[in-house]
Parts: C-alpha cells; sequence; structure tokens
C-alpha cells in the first residue's frame, strides 16, 4: 500500500500583530484600543501566553469597515461647476487666516 503523499497545499497563516504594534499603526494608546474591543467597535484579540495578537486580516477587515463611507463617496458638486473660493471664506482685513481657513 503506498504511504500517503504529501499534502500538495499548505496552511497559510495570518500575520499577528501585538497590542504595541497596533497602537502604533493606528496612532492610539493601548487604553484606547482596550476601549474600543470593550464597546465592540474592534475585534477582539487572541491571548497567547502573557501577550493579545490581532490577525492582520482582522484588521484590515475592521479598517475597510470604518471607511466604507469614505471610499464610497462620490462628489455632489460636479467638478467642472466647483470653484474652491465657494468653500473657503474671505481673508480678514488684516489679510491673516486661522488654520483650516478660519479668520483671524
Amino acid at each position: 500500500m503506498p504511504e500517503h503523499a504529501a499534502s500538495s497545499t499548505t496552511l497559510s497563516f495570518p500575520q499577528l500583530i501585538n497590542k504595541q504594534e497596533l497602537c502604533e499603526r493606528l496612532s492610539v494608546s493601548e487604553r484606547t484600543i482596550e476601549n474600543m474591543v470593550k464597546a465592540d467597535a474592534f475585534p477582539p484579540p487572541v491571548r497567547i501566553g502573557k501577550q493579545v495578537f490581532w490577525s492582520e486580516t482582522a484588521v484590515r477587515q475592521w479598517q475597510r469597515a470604518l471607511f466604507a463611507a469614505q471610499e464610497n463617496w462620490s462628489p455632489s458638486v460636479t467638478p467642472s461647476r466647483c470653484r474652491l473660493d465657494q468653500f473657503v471664506p474671505p481673508a480678514s482685513s488684516s489679510g491673516r487666516r486661522h488654520r483650516f481657513g478660519s479668520q483671524t
């Protein structure tokens, strides 16, 4: 009887991200991640030993869901009829503006 042939399919595991790497990647604190998980606004981690990890796949799915509305957005004004000065308030008499175009 022939021996079992080696499987031609290999298991592929997702990249794992620890809490510190995740915080750096999202520019948030560990406490923010913990609060997001508690609020069911972020996927829960998997504990391995004393550390917790997230799969790259889970984090990417969360990002896609979070940015779906932005990525599916389409302008309500056609570019040919849109002028930037319609959206930016005029400068004050001093000619200076605060950040984001607000007047001084």
